[in-house]
C-alpha cells in the first residue's frame, strides 16, 4: 500500500524517468497491486511496461520478465488463452536473449496449462521443446521442472507408471538440488493412490503435509 501511495504522490516524476529505471520503478509498483490483490491495476500497469518496451533491444530482458509477470496475472484471472499467448511470447524472448533454461521453465507452464485444457499433444510438444532446450544450458532447475510436469500430464491421461517415474525422477533431481521437494512427492501420492497403492499414497501425503508446515 505505501509502494502504491508513493506511486499516486510521484506519477509525473516517474513518467519523466528514462526508460530503464521509469520501467523498473512500475514493475516494482505492478508487485504492489499484485500484493494488495488488485490484479487489473496490475495489469495495467504491465501493459504500459510492455508498451514502453516496444522496439526497444536494451529493453527486452525487462519486456521478458512483463510478459511473464502478466501471464501470470490473466491466468489468475481465468483468461487461459491469453496466459498461454503471453507465455509463448515470453518463451521467445528468452530464446532471443539465449536464456535457455528460463525459456524450458516457462515452456513447462505453457504445457501444464494444456494438460488442464486436455491439450495433451500440444503440451508434449511443448516438452519436447524444454528438453531440447535444456541441451543448451548447465541450469539444473528446469529438468526438475520438466519431469514434474511429465507427470503432470501422464497423469491426466491415465497413464499412471509413466506418471509415477517421472515424478519420481523429479522428486531425486529436487532433493539432489536441495530444492523443496513436498510438490514431487505429493505428486507421486496422487500417482499411487490411481494405482491402488492406498496405504503407499497416505504416507507420502502425510509427509508432504509435515514438510509443508
Amino acid at each position: 500500500a505505501e509502494t502504491i501511495s508513493i506511486y499516486e504522490q510521484n506519477r509525473k516524476f516517474i513518467e519523466n524517468l528514462p526508460d530503464l529505471p521509469r520501467t523498473n520503478s512500475l514493475q516494482h509498483i505492478s508487485f504492489a497491486f499484485k500484493e494488495t490483490e488488485k490484479p487489473s491495476e496490475q495489469k495495467r500497469i504491465l501493459r504500459e511496461i510492455l508498451n514502453i518496451c516496444k522496439g526497444k533491444e536494451e529493453l527486452l530482458q525487462r519486456k521478458g520478465i512483463s510478459l511473464d509477470s502478466l501471464a501470470f496475472a490473466e491466468y489468475r484471472s481465468g483468461n487461459s488463452d491469453k496466459a498461454l499467448n503471453l507465455f509463448k511470447e515470453s518463451a521467445a524472448v528468452a530464446e532471443k536473449l539465449k536464456d535457455f533454461s528460463s525459456s524450458a521453465f516457462t515452456r513447462c507452464r505453457i504445457a501444464n496449462i494444456f494438460v488442464e485444457q486436455y491439450r495433451y499433444d500440444e503440451a508434449l510438444k511443448q516438452l519436447q521443446i524444454a528438453e531440447r532446450l535444456m541441451k543448451k544450458t548447465k541450469v539444473k532447475y528446469p529438468l526438475l521442472v520438466i519431469h514434474n510436469t511429465y507427470g503432470n500430464l501422464f497423469l491426466a491421461k491415465c497413464d499412471f507408471w509413466k506418471s509415477l517415474q517421472h515424478y519420481h525422477r523429479a522428486d531425486r533431481l529436487f532433493r539432489e538440488q536441495k530444492e523443496d521437494y513436498s510438490v514431487p512427492m505429493g505428486n507421486k501420492g496422487f500417482a499411487l493412490n490411481a494405482l491402488g497403492y492406498y496405504r503407499s499414497s497416505i504416507e507420502l501425503t502425510e509427509k508432504t503435509v509435515e514438510i509443508k508446515k
